[in-house]
């Protein structure tokens, strides 16, 4: 794996954390009993 590749890998592993992040924080925020949720 090259210099460019490994950035690019960490790059995305940091999207996928933030976004896993977010994704936990709104679903916390929605009713429980929503379905959809």
């Amino acid at each position: 794996m090259n210099g460019l590749e490994s950035k690019v890998m960490s790059i995305v592993h940091t999207n996928l954390g933030l976004s896993g992040r977010l994704i936990r924080l709104l679903r916390d925020e929605r009713p429980k009993a929503d379905p959809n949720w």
